[in-house]
């Protein structure tokens, strides 16, 4: 039979018994045909839910309005629960009344929906904690750090969380942090001084910088003999443990262990957990600065010294104090001739004013570090491409009295940023000249209509989905489970713009928004031959009814009727402002 092969799970039921299943409901459920023939509906249906059944059942014969679909936790004959999806309605069965429905097993849906749900809440988490970390003062840090590990143990489930830092000469660790659920698995007291080298298999995975994650001790390798005789003598079921880094220098690792019970962490939230280390590390070492500053902290010294990347103390007046040697083989200057320049003097010139401006503030005290992108040039005259944070250090009284930058090289990254940026242009000028030929500026308005008309059609069957997926990744940035639909969407059309090579300008924010096309490539073409304006016109239209978005689109200016550049205003209700995810 037909039923018999349809894949939802297929009953009816008459004076509480089923009466007829399919095979599907047969195997959602764990039993044979035969087994479940004639028994009560009940013994299927697990025991939270029964009483909500028992009403929608006995209402529904009464005629009662009740819902016909919604979701239950099906007995499976092993003794486990299967969430379904159940669609019920009334039939007449064999001259009575009776109950028809479908059901469904959506274990797995739900299962990727709730693991979906903890990783966003735990990025928001994260978010929060980062934005304490904010302009913290020094002397707030150790307290920020082990509230920070209390409300990631409790968001975990774990028993204990905790950061414990290497020794200056890297051969002892202490317990510094830590956060414990019950006050009998505390070691912050025990774990002091303790060699490093007293767990040989730990310390091999912690010097290259891997991550330790063993949801059950029984699958630590034999040669981690130690490491599980120590686990086990504290109960420890479940641990995961990741190293925090700071210039290519092991300093510590942030840990986490379960005795209750044994825990499974996916890839993704083990990625956000190196974060959480990132963060921390970073107040740790701004922490160092201030306390002992740079000539008496002997271990602040050697990290500055032995980082992977550049780093330079910097006084008010913007000339470096002293600096390492990452950034003098990244620039081609000695510490000498660093000590002679200003910052300005190997500042790209277009990067200066930003950099000036920011550094203005950071030694004036308004803001506490700033970090951005610039262009360096080099001895011999070359340009690389450097992040550049640099956080203030205060001296007695909190007057600033130097800053610490964090140089990292990104040329090799922005290098690649350009070729992908080349190859969606191409990609992005290939469609439209495939889309759109060039007409004359004489072709009927009728025509022209239908031509742009055929390349909305295919802009639209082309960069939709690729709108779609880049506003997925956006959203994911916002707190609450929600996001300003007209922020992501005012990133993305800017950015696809940019891949046209054209610089755009959005001004102001709130719900009333103008996008401005400063630069366009086709200027020349566009004062004989309007068509290349109705494409942008067609781009920003097109995809703004993409969104949620309630409002209107309307073009104030065009090239074609001798602006100097093309300008759209954009205006949404405020109710549909937002939206969400």
């Amino acid at each position: 039979m037909l039923i018999d092969n349809m894949q939802e799970g297929i009953f009816i039921i008459q004076d509480g018994k089923l009466q007829f299943v399919n095979e599907s409901f047969a195997i959602t459920a764990g039993y044979s045909v035969e087994e479940v023939l004639g028994r009560d509906f009940l013994d299927f249906v697990a025991l939270e839910d029964q009483e909500r059944v028992i009403d929608n059942y006995s209402r529904r014969l009464a005629g009662e309005n009740v819902p016909k679909e919604y979701e239950l936790n099906v007995l499976h004959k092993d003794g486990t629960r299967i969430t379904t999806n159940v669609n019920v309605g009334l039939i007449t069965y064999r001259g009575r009344t009776a109950s028809m429905g479908t059901i469904k097993d959506i274990t797995e849906r739900k299962r990727a929906e709730k693991a979906l749900q903890y990783r966003l809440e735990f990025e928001k988490l994260i978010t929060s904690i980062s934005t304490n970390f904010i302009n913290i003062a020094s002397d707030e840090i150790d307290g920020e750090i082990n509230n920070a590990l209390k409300k990631i143990g409790e968001f975990a489930g774990v028993d204990r969380s905790y950061v414990i830092l290497v020794s200056e000469d890297g051969t002892r660790i202490d317990n510094v942090y830590e956060w414990c659920a019950d006050k009998k698995y505390p070691m912050v007291q025990r774990l002091k001084g303790v060699l490093f080298e007293s767990f040989p298999w730990f310390v091999e995975k912690m010097r290259r910088h891997e991550t330790i994650y063993v949801p059950r001790i029984s699958d630590l390798p034999p040669e981690a003999g130690v490491e599980i005789a120590a686990l086990q003598k504290a109960s420890v079921k479940s641990i995961i443990e990741v190293p925090i880094i700071y210039g290519g220098v092991l300093l510590g690792y942030l840990g986490f262990t379960s005795v209750q019970r044994e825990l499974t962490w996916s890839e993704d939230l083990t990625a956000l957990l190196k974060i959480v280390g990132e963060i921390f590390v970073n107040a740790l070492v701004r922490k160092m600065a201030e306390a002992a500053v740079w000539e008496s902290e002997a271990r602040f010294r050697a990290i500055f010294e032995e980082a992977a990347i550049g780093m330079v103390l910097v006084n008010t007046d913007g000339h470096a104090i002293v600096s390492n040697p990452a950034l003098h083989e990244m620039l081609g200057y000695s510490g000498e001739e660093l000590r002679e320049m200003a910052f300005t003097d190997f500042t790209h010139p277009d990067d200066i004013s930003d950099n000036l401006s920011l550094f203005k503030e950071l030694v004036a005290g308004k803001r506490d570090y700033y970090q951005m992108e610039k262009r360096y040039i080099k001895k011999n005259g070359s340009l690389i491409w450097v992040r550049l944070t640099s956080s203030l250090v205060r001296g007695d009284g909190g007057k600033p009295q130097f800053s610490i930058g964090m140089v990292e090289d990104i040329t090799e990254r922005k290098k690649t940023e350009e070729l992908l940026k080349e190859k969606a242009r191409a990609e992005l000028y290939g469609f439209i000249i495939s889309a759109l030929p060039v007409f004359a500026s004489n072709i009927p308005s009728q025509v022209r209509n239908i031509l742009v008309k055929n390349f909305a059609m295919r802009f639209e069957r082309n960069i939709r989905p690729r709108f779609e997926e880049k506003t997925k990744q956006l959203n994911l940035y916002f707190d609450d489970g929600t996001y300003n639909v007209f922020d992501v969407f005012m990133l993305w059309i800017a950015g696809l713009f940019s891949n046209l090579g054209i610089k755009t300008r959005t001004m102001p924010g709130g719900a009333k928004r103008s996008f401005e096309l400063l630069n366009c490539p086709w200027k020349g073409e566009a004062s004989g031959n309007p068509i290349f304006c109705l494409i942008c016109r067609t781009i920003v239209m097109r995809s703004f009814t993409w969104t949620s978005l309630k409002g209107m689109v309307e073009q104030k200016s065009s090239i074609a009727n001798g602006s100097q550049t093309c300008m759209f205003e954009i205006n949404v209700n405020q109710r549909r402002y937002q939206g969400n995810h």
